[in-house]
């Protein structure tokens, strides 16, 4: 007969595994939803995950508890139903809440597709104001350039009659499904603007009619200026004026104010300038804000990984992957001028290393459920067969511990039971003597009682093999006085208090029997 056995458990039933992989997943999830959060200060726009997961966590705490089945001896038919139904019924109920945990991902998605649309908006807003202004802006410079010297009066009336035209639309509020509103609120600001665009058409024409009436003097002002159209305030060719409308376009897209006041300074420079005319210019100028803005936001996108990337809480494993990252991104940060590819190669390096981080730590977490279960199951069984677990702690802690002693029932002995985070275990037999210390006929009984509790711990094995846990032997011991082994230093305290408790008892018990 062979004696202590080490053992490695690295196949689960699929049943039992799906469980784990399924918990691992509502690990991930609830930490990625812990974390998912927008804080615009400047807007007074917060929304978070926070209080689904407060709302949520007993039941997360419940679900990613260790699982267990509770079943000792062999199982027949009747205990296998019984327990695939659990096994079942544990499936589904954690499949459930995978689903409530995907749909909030999803809802808070659509809540930051919500907040962008807004942005998107307020730009479209802002932008549209100061589209009008300008507008309002030229008309008058142009009537103040034709028409101020000639009839001061005239030119201030009309002058404060196109100011008092002003957007009524007010910039609308942010609320979540803002992006099925968004159409509605542009359009309106449209209309607005069209309105007050025919209201300063109405003052122009009856701006001609005025100076149609008035004196000869006044009258050559009509030969000068047509008050009825839209001025041209440059005189540019039609190729420039385009070029012109495309750079104006990009412009208008740049939220940074010191960036788009810069551009527009360059291009009314350009526009100014007596000598540099050609369209050359122009196309030129336009290529430099895209290429500026295209490195701005190749910059900005490459800081945003790199602040994600010391948000993200890093397995071990890929540890080093994440610090050859950031030095990259660092250095292209620092860099006057990007390529295309190295942009995209940031983009596929951290793809990747989320990938790894999220493979390290559903194995480290489904590797760690094993354990757990394999630990539980163990301990569980032997307390049922009556061996006494010798710890202090009136609850097992199964994730922290991995040393357990056991006191074999009608023995002297124990057995000690080690577990490693590979989901591998040893078992050893272990006597509270010293070898050498024991007689010939002592020897022989210890090597007859450690036959019977092999071959026990063995069958415990057996049978929880039907439950999905296939254990492969890695080593063993034959039965003889080299494997009678003394138990470890840091047990003998446990063994010590307890044969002292055990003494008072049967004292007690004695005294009070004989009185």
């Amino acid at each position: 007969m062979s004696g202590p056995k080490f053992f490695t458990v690295d196949v689960f039933d699929k049943s039992l595994k799906e469980i784990f992989q399924i918990q691992s997943k509502i690990h991930c999830l609830v930490d990625e939803l812990s974390q998912l959060s927008v804080n615009d200060n400047d807007r007074n726009i917060y929304f978070n995950c926070i209080d689904f997961i407060k709302l949520h966590q007993p039941k997360v705490t419940e679900l990613l508890s260790t699982y267990n089945i509770n079943f000792t001896g062999t199982i027949n038919q009747e205990k296998y139903n019984k327990y695939q139904e659990e096994i079942n019924h544990k499936t589904k109920e954690l499949k459930l809440f995978l689903s409530i945990l995907e749909k909030e991902k999803i809802s808070f998605k659509s809540k930051k597709e919500d907040y962008k649309a807004f942005l998107d908006y307020e730009i479209f807003y802002n932008h549209s104001l100061e589209s009008f202004d300008s507008f309002k802006t030229q008309l008058i410079n142009y009537l103040e350039s034709y028409l101020k010297d000639n009839n001061l009066q005239l030119f201030n009336n009309t002058k404060a009659s196109i100011e008092a035209i002003k957007i009524k639309v007010k910039k609308a509020m942010f609320g979540f499904c803002f992006q099925n509103k968004k159409p509605q609120k542009q359009t309106e600001l449209q209309k607005n603007i069209r309105d007050c665009e025919t209201l300063i058409n109405d003052i122009r024409i009856k701006l001609s009619d005025e100076v149609s009436k008035i004196s000869d003097k006044n009258l050559s002002i009509s030969s000068q200026i047509d008050l009825t159209k839209l001025p041209n305030f440059n005189k540019n060719t039609q190729e420039v004026q385009t070029e012109i409308k495309k750079i104006d376009n990009w412009i208008s897209k740049i939220t940074n104010p010191f960036r788009k006041n810069k551009y527009k300074d360059q291009l009314e420079n350009l526009i100014q300038s007596q000598s540099l005319k050609d369209v050359y210019f122009y196309k030129e100028l336009f290529d430099d804000i895209r290429q500026t803005e295209k490195m701005y936001f190749w910059k900005t996108e490459i800081k945003e990984i790199l602040f994600e990337i010391n948000q993200l809480t890093i397995h071990k494993k890929v540890e080093p992957e994440k610090n050859i990252l950031k030095k990259y991104c660092l250095s292209l940060i620092c860099k006057q001028k990007l390529k295309k590819y190295e942009y995209d190669d940031v983009l596929a390096k951290m793809l990747l290393l989320k990938k790894k981080n999220e493979k390290a730590k559903n194995d480290e977490f489904i590797k760690a459920k094993e354990n757990l279960f394999l630990k539980e199951q163990l301990i569980k069984n032997l307390e049922n067969m009556n061996y006494e677990v010798m710890t202090d702690m009136e609850v097992i802690d199964f994730e922290n511990e991995s040393d357990f002693l056991f006191h074999i029932p009608k023995q002297d002995n124990y057995l000690n039971l080690r577990f490693k985070p590979d989901c591998s275990f040893s078992y050893n037999f272990v006597i509270p003597e010293k070898r050498d210390e024991l007689s010939i006929n002592q020897k022989k009984r210890k090597l007859v009682e450690m036959e019977a509790t092999c071959n026990e711990f063995k069958k415990l094995l057996t049978e929880l093999s039907s439950m999905g846990l296939n254990f492969k032997k890695n080593s063993e011991m034959p039965i003889s006085e080299d494997t009678l082994i003394q138990v470890p230093k840091k047990h003998i305290e446990k063994i010590t208090k307890d044969t002292t408790v055990t003494k008072k008892r049967k004292l007690k018990k004695a005294k009070y029997l004989n009185k």
